[in-house]
Formats: C-alpha cells, structure tokens, sequence
C-alpha cells in the first residue's frame, strides 16, 4: 500500500518536472525485492528513487522526504531468510540503514526540519557503530557538516571529539585494530572537516590554523596513503589535491605568492602520481627509504 501511494505521487507530478518512468522503475524493482524477502535491497531502490527527487529541489523534496522514510522502514526490517538473533546487525551493523538515514537527514534539513535533521544524522551513525571506521566517519562527516552549516558550534566540536576518539580507538593495539589504509583514510576525511570547520570558526588565527591543519597532519595522510596500493583512490584525497586546497586557501586570503607557490607543488604531486617523466610518488619513496613504520598510521597524526 505505501509503495502504491509513493507510485502515485508520482504520476502526479509533472512529466517535464522527473523522469517518471524511471522512478517509476526504481518503485518496481523495491516492490519485487520487498515481496521476496530481500528488504535491504528494496530500500536501495527506494533510496535511488529519492535521491533523484531530492536533487530536483525545493518542489519535490516533500515527497523525497517520504521516500526516504520508507526507505528507512525498509532497512529495519530483517530480510526474509535471516534468524531473529541477526536483528542486532540491523541496528549497528547496517550500511543500508545509515545511507537512509542520511538522505533523510539531508532532506529534513533542505526542508528546515533542523530537530529531526539532527536525530537522523545521528541514528546514521549510529546504524554503522560496528562497520568499520570509514564507514562511521562519512556518517560522522554528513553530520559534522549539518552543524557546521547551522553554526551549531559546540554540536559541532562534540561530533569531532567523538569522531577523533572513534578513530584512536581504531587505531589501538590489539587484535580489533583497523588496517592502516582504513586508519589513514578516516584520518584524513577527519582532518580535512576540521580544517574546514577551523577556517569558519571565526576564531582567533583561524585562518593559520586551518593552513596549519592542511599543511600538516592532512598533508603527511595523503603522502603515506600513496605507498598503499590497494587504498581506494576515489575515497582518497590525493596529494595533489591537499595542495590545490592550501593554494586555494591562500589565493582567497589574497596570498598569491604562497598561492603559486602551493599550486607548483600540486602540479608536481600529480605528474608523480601519474608516473610522468619517470618519477614515484612521494609516499612510495618514503616506504623505500624508510619502510613500512614511515608510511603507517600513527596516533600523532
């Protein structure tokens, strides 16, 4: 019944507004997988098709709310051949349930909904406790990035304590210790939020700080990401990147000799990534001068 309601909201938007029949299509297959037991994969479907009503804007972002919504029913529910002790993996082991939960989130907040914007963010989090440190840092990242834009400074200062301490905990010895590749990653998805959030803090050297944040430990992440062959390059920020941001830092403070100065080492950085004129990535050099230790994660960074 509700997917026939979502089916007809649809057809009474305008043709020239989405791609009807498309959305229409994501509706189907989410009814088929829903009948046959396949829950998490239904609201995939669900969420393919508020994604594309959320992106339209302000007209259609009520009905991607409702999209969303359901898409989160969905991903509560156990799929159809699991045991009732697997419900546990629903509420903190649940990649499906965390990406609902964010794109309602994201919704609410496009829609002012601020108070239920904020419990979503956070049951996003919440829903990929045990996944791994990369998957809770981009939940933790969408929420850091809601309190930013609000100006919700000590919300904001409370999801960074809580994401630097999710990642030393990661990163502690012991048999749960995460893979450096993943500890590297979510470091620096961490510190490239902070610099961002340092820049418009308003503080007091704000802006040197933010540089320094750049410049430093997200600088030293990247490098030693570059010795690690199978790290995601997509998830990533390349080196070159890292400098692009600092000389697009520069450049906006009216800097432009720094600018200039940061944007040739960008240049430099990725003709090295790319190999060009026979050169090797810093972050491998590192690991063949000074080996595995120089080029692994570390609690100081």
């Amino acid at each position: 019944a509700i997917m026939e309601g979502l089916a007809h909201a649809i057809t009474a938007l305008p043709p020239d507004k989405v791609d009807r029949q498309r959305l229409l299509e994501c509706l189907g297959h989410g009814e088929r997988n829903r009948v046959a037991g396949k829950s998490r994969e239904a609201s995939k479907w669900v969420m393919q098709a508020g994604a594309a009503l959320h992106r339209e804007g302000a007209d259609t972002l009520p009905l991607a709310e409702r999209y969303f919504q359901h898409a989160v029913h969905l991903a509560k529910q156990l799929d159809g051949d699991a045991p009732e002790f697997m419900q546990i993996e629903v509420e903190k082991n649940n990649g499906t349930l965390g990406d609902a939960y964010t794109w309602l989130g994201a919704t609410e907040a496009a829609l002012g909904k601020i108070a239920e914007a904020e419990s979503h963010y956070k049951s996003a989090a919440k829903a990929v406790e045990d996944r791994g440190v990369v998957e809770l840092s981009d939940k933790l990242l969408h929420q850091a990035i809601f309190f930013r834009n609000k100006k919700m400074r000590e919300k904001y200062d409370a999801v960074l304590k809580r994401w630097e301490g999710a990642i030393r905990d990661a990163g502690a010895t012991g048999e749960s210790r995460e893979g450096d590749v993943a500890l590297l990653q979510a470091t620096q998805m961490f510190l490239n939020e902070k610099a961002a959030g340092t820049a418009k803090s308003g503080l007091p050297q704000a802006f040197a700080r933010s540089i320094q944040l750049r410049a430093g430990a997200l600088m030293k992440c990247a490098m030693r990401l570059e010795a690690h062959a199978l790290r995601p390059l997509k998830q990533c920020v390349a080196l070159h990147e890292v400098y692009e941001s600092i000389a697009g830092a520069f450049d906006g403070a009216k800097m432009r000799n720094e600018s200039n100065a940061f944007l040739k080492r960008s240049a430099a950085a990725f003709v090295a990534s790319e190999r060009f004129l026979g050169l090797t990535p810093i972050g491998e050099l590192m690991l063949e001068r000074d080996g595995v230790e120089a080029v692994a994660w570390s609690a100081d960074l």
